[in-house]
């Protein structure tokens, strides 16, 4: 069942209903609490703390991604925690909190690059550019723009697609920003 109210959960973020998914998640996650899985509840968490990242409650995603992040660290899954230090840097961007944000990004930064996984390095770096763009740092911005239109510049498969969309509007808001 808790499966079940996972994948519910998704269908009710696909259609914005985040209530509905928010009660999904809080079901599983009951579930796995009374039979002490660490590595679900954790992963639970992160889903929360993405469902409200996305509707803008930054206060309970950074709760739940924090709660994540410990119990990921503390399982030594370094894929999950860079996945939710991702999703952290993009809270502390919403809420301007620039240095968090930007060490966030760098440590899941270093964990894609240990790990090869060049979709997720490239969709991180491209969040950190955003971040620089709203923090105002022009050079930092367009440094990892450059990078990441360099790797992703002649992907043609369909996951790369929404990567290249994010790098043009990033790339229009900081020319944009900048006009001389």
């Amino acid at each position: 069942m808790a499966t079940i109210w996972e994948n519910l959960s998704v269908l009710y973020n696909y259609v914005q209903r985040p209530q509905e998914a928010l009660d999904y998640l809080t079901r599983a996650l009951q579930y796995y609490e009374t039979i002490a899985d660490e590595y679900h509840i954790a992963h639970i968490q992160l889903n929360i703390g993405n469902t409200c990242l996305t509707y803008g409650d930054f206060e309970r995603a950074e709760q739940t991604s924090l709660r994540a992040e410990a119990m990921f660290k503390q399982l030594g899954d370094n894929l999950n925690m860079a996945h939710t230090r991702h999703n952290l840097g993009m809270i502390y961007t919403r809420t301007a909190n620039w240095e968090e944000a930007e060490s966030c990004f760098l440590w899941a930064i270093e964990q894609w690059q240990n790990r090869q996984d060049n979709w997720n390095l490239m969709n991180t770096m491209g969040e950190l550019a955003g971040m620089y763009i709203a923090w105002g740092q022009r050079q930092r911005a367009q440094h990892y723009l450059d990078a990441v239109a360099q790797c992703i510049a002649h992907r043609t498969d369909q996951s790369y697609q929404g990567l290249q969309r994010e790098l043009i509007e990033r790339l229009e808001k900081l020319t944009t920003l900048y006009a001389d």
